[in-house]
This record gives C-alpha cells, sequence and structure tokens, in this order.
C-alpha cells in the first residue's frame, strides 16, 4: 500500500474519531483531507467509503439533505467497485441517517438491505459491517419502545 493510501486511511480514521466525540468540525477537516487524496489517486471505491462517512457525519448535524447526497453519491462509486462490504456499511449509515432524520420506515429498509448484504459476504459480529449493524439495530430498538 503506498503512503497515499494510508495516509486517507488515516485521516478517515481520525475523522471517524472526531465524528464519534462529535467533533464535528475537525471530523470534517480529516474527511476532506481523506476524500482528496482519494480523488487524486483515482480511488473511486476509497471516494465511495469515505463519502458514506461524510453522510453520517452530516446527518450528525441534522444536515439531513447534505447527508442524503453524499450517500446516494457513495452507493453509485460502491455499486460501480462492487465493494459489497461497503455497501453494506453504507447501508447502516443511511439506516442511521433516516433514524435521525425522523424517518422510521426508510431506516428500517436500509438495515434490511445491510442485512441482507451482510449475509451475502458473511460478516462475522467484529468486523466494521457487524459493528455498524449491532449499532443501527440498537438504535432502532430503542426507537420502538
Amino acid at each position: 500500500m503506498g503512503n497515499g493510501h494510508l495516509e486517507c486511511l488515516v485521516l478517515c480514521n481520525l475523522g471517524m474519531t472526531y465524528d464519534s466525540l462529535a467533533r464535528f468540525d475537525e471530523a470534517q477537516d480529516h474527511f476532506e483531507a481523506a476524500l482528496a487524496i482519494a480523488r487524486a489517486m483515482g480511488d473511486r471505491r476509497r471516494e465511495g467509503q469515505f463519502l458514506s462517512y461524510v453522510g453520517l457525519l452530516h446527518a450528525h448535524r441534522a444536515k439531513f439533505h447534505d447527508a442524503r447526497h453524499c450517500l446516494d453519491a457513495s452507493e453509485e462509486l460502491l455499486q460501480a467497485a462492487s465493494d459489497r462490504m461497503s455497501l453494506g456499511i453504507l447501508f447502516c449509515a443511511r439506516a442511521e441517517t433516516e433514524h435521525l432524520a425522523g424517518v422510521p420506515d426508510a431506516a428500517r429498509a436500509a438495515l434490511r438491505a445491510a442485512d441482507i448484504i451482510a449475509t451475502e459476504v458473511t460478516a462475522g459480529p467484529d468486523s466494521e459491517l457487524g459493528l455498524a449493524l449491532a449499532r443501527v439495530r440498537n438504535l432502532l430498538r430503542h426507537e420502538q419502545r
């Protein structure tokens, strides 16, 4: 793996960390830097992956139009790259986005899509997809109470 690939993965991981800490400006800075590197390298698959994280960041900021725009672009790139695992993670981000936007039917539909992919790719519970599924299931479970 070249330095550019490693650098954009580190930047993306930092973005996810800052997002989880609700330090959204710092998260966005890191995601944008990772996206710029992926785009400069012509790495459409990583661009799709990173756009799904940016979409979820927008959802955490209650910018649902921006979130959906990023998630749609991510889905298009990941479909073209045939990256099923990342598509599953994307659908988890979409489920969380729709949950936060107050659209429970869309959240459940996205969760079903993620579950189908997780079964197809045999994602384990400790994989990124398995952990994302557990987080979204927990969110939706609380919605039903």
